[in-house]
C-alpha cells in the first residue's frame, strides 16, 4: 500500500514568505543605508555611452554641446602651426627666397604659381627701356617628419626697345631637403638642388649647363617655446649654401661663333680665347639669360611673423629677407681688363660694389580658405645694382612678385 505525500512542506515554506514580505518595509526603516553610493542610482542609472566614446567624468552633462570647443591636443596645434608655412619661389617652404629649415606638416603637399615684373629706363641698355616678366611654378611634399622633396620650373622674358633683344629662357630645379629638431623650437638641416638650365629654342641642351647648390638651413619657430603667456608669432631663418654654378655653358658656342668671326690679323687681331672680351656675352644678355662666369656662395636671414587674426580666421604674415650672392671663382676664369667702352670692367676692378644683395619685403595672407595662401612682396637691390662686373649677372633695381599657392594637408580633419 502506497504512502500519502504529505502537504505540511509547501505550506510551511508559502508562510515564511508572506512574512518576509510583511517584514521588509519594517526593517529597511529601522536601519537606513549609510552607503553614499547608492545616491547616483535614486532617479535611475546614468545612460551609457556611446560605443567607442571616452568614459564620461564626474559631474560631466553628456548633453553638453560645446564639448568640441575644448583645445585641441598640443601635437595637432603644432601640425595647424606647420600647416600655415608655404612655399619659396624654388619650392621649398620657407619665405620668399630664404628656405626653412623644417618643412609644412607630414603628410601635406603644397603648390604655389608666381609671378614677377619691372619696367626699366636704361638700367642695362641705355637709354632704351627694359621690360622684365618671369613667371615659376613650384611644389613641394613632405611625405613624413625630416624629409621634404621639391622642384620648381620657371621662365623669364626680357624685352628692350632694340630690334631683336627679346630674350626668353627657363630652367628647372629638383631638390631633397632633411632636417632635426634637437629643441621643439630649433630645426637644423640642409638641403641639395640641381638646377637645369635651358634657352628656349635651342634644342642643343646638354648635362654641362647643370649646375648643384648645397646649403645648411636654421630656423628658429618661437611659436613653439614653451613656458611663456601666449605664443611668440615670430619665426627667424638661416641660410648658407654654396652653388657650383655651370650656367656659362649655355653660351658657350654663341661665344665661339663670335670669337671664329673676329680678325686673325691686323691692328684688331683677336687674342687666345681665354684672354680676349669682344666676343663675351655682355651685361643686358648676362641678366636675360641668368648666366654667371663663377660659384657663388649665398647667405640669408629671413624674418617671418605669422599673426593669427581669430576674428576674421586669417592669418597675415609679414616677411622680411636679406639675401647676397659671393662669388667664387672655382673655374679659373679669365678676365683680362679692356680699355672699350663696350666691355664691362673686371670684378676685381669693382670691388665689394658689383657683390648682389637685395632686401626683400613683403607680406603672406592665408585667408578663411583653408590651405590657400596670397603673397606679395618686394624686392630691392641693394649692391650689384650698377657696377656691371664682366663675371656676374646684374642685381635688377627692383622687382615686384605676386604668388598664390596651396597646402593640403591629408592628416587633418576636413569641416
Amino acid at each position: 500500500m502506497r504512502a500519502r505525500p504529505s502537504r505540511a512542506a509547501p505550506r510551511l515554506a508559502a508562510r515564511l514568505a508572506i512574512a518576509w514580505l510583511l517584514a521588509g518595509p519594517a526593517l529597511a526603516a529601522a536601519q537606513p543605508s549609510d552607503d553614499a553610493s547608492l545616491e547616483p542610482f535614486e532617479h535611475g542609472a546614468p545612460p551609457l555611452a556611446p560605443l567607442g566614446a571616452s568614459p564620461l567624468e564626474p559631474g560631466e552633462d553628456p548633453t553638453d554641446d560645446h564639448a568640441d570647443d575644448a583645445p585641441p591636443p598640443a601635437s595637432q596645434a603644432r601640425r595647424e602651426r606647420q600647416y600655415v608655412l608655404q612655399n619659396t619661389w624654388e619650392g621649398s617652404v620657407g619665405g620668399l627666397r630664404v628656405v626653412d629649415a623644417g618643412s609644412g606638416a607630414p603628410g601635406s603637399f603644397r603648390v604655389q604659381l608666381a609671378g614677377s615684373s619691372f619696367a626699366l629706363d636704361g638700367w642695362l641698355d641705355p637709354p632704351g627701356r627694359e621690360l622684365h616678366f618671369g613667371g615659376a611654378l613650384s611644389v613641394g611634399w613632405t611625405p613624413f617628419d625630416a624629409l621634404e622633396i621639391y622642384g620648381s620650373a620657371a621662365s623669364l622674358w626680357l624685352e628692350t626697345e632694340a630690334p631683336g633683344r627679346t630674350r626668353l629662357n627657363g630652367d628647372a630645379r629638383f631638390g631633397l631637403k632633411a632636417w632635426a629638431t634637437p629643441l621643439a623650437w630649433l630645426r637644423l638641416g640642409a638641403d641639395a638642388a640641381i638646377d637645369f638650365r635651358s634657352l628656349f629654342g635651342d634644342a642643343a641642351l646638354t648635362l654641362d649647363t647643370t649646375s648643384v647648390s648645397l646649403r645648411a638651413n636654421a630656423t628658429l619657430d618661437l611659436r613653439e617655446l614653451d613656458g611663456v603667456e601666449g605664443r611668440i608669432p615670430l619665426i627667424v631663418r638661416l641660410n648658407g649654401g654654396y652653388r657650383f654654378d655651370h650656367s656659362d655653358a649655355i653660351v658657350r658656342a654663341r661665344e665661339q661663333t663670335r670669337y671664329d668671326a673676329l680678325p686673325a690679323e691686323g691692328p684688331d687681331a683677336r687674342r687666345p680665347f681665354e684672354e680676349e672680351a669682344r666676343h663675351r656675352i655682355g651685361r643686358l644678355e648676362r641678366f636675360a639669360l641668368g648666366v654667371d662666369r663663377v660659384d657663388r656662395l649665398r647667405f640669408g636671414v629671413g624674418l617671418e611673423l605669422p599673426i593669427e587674426l581669430a576674428a576674421e580666421q586669417t592669418t597675415l604674415s609679414p616677411l622680411l629677407e636679406w639675401t647676397m650672392d659671393v662669388p667664387v671663382n672655382r673655374q679659373g676664369f679669365v678676365c683680362v681688363p679692356s680699355a672699350r667702352p663696350e666691355v664691362d670692367p673686371c670684378l676685381s676692378e669693382l670691388g665689394p660694389d658689383a657683390l648682389r644683395s637685395r632686401l626683400t619685403l613683403g607680406v603672406r595672407v592665408m585667408p578663411p580658405v583653408r590651405g590657400l595662401a596670397i603673397t606679395l612682396t618686394l624686392d630691392v637691390g641693394l649692391t650689384g645694382v650698377h657696377a656691371h662686373a664682366r663675371e656676374l649677372a646684374a642685381q635688377e633695381p627692383y622687382r615686384v612678385l605676386l604668388g598664390l599657392g596651396y597646402a593640403y594637408d591629408t592628416t587633418l580633419p576636413r569641416h
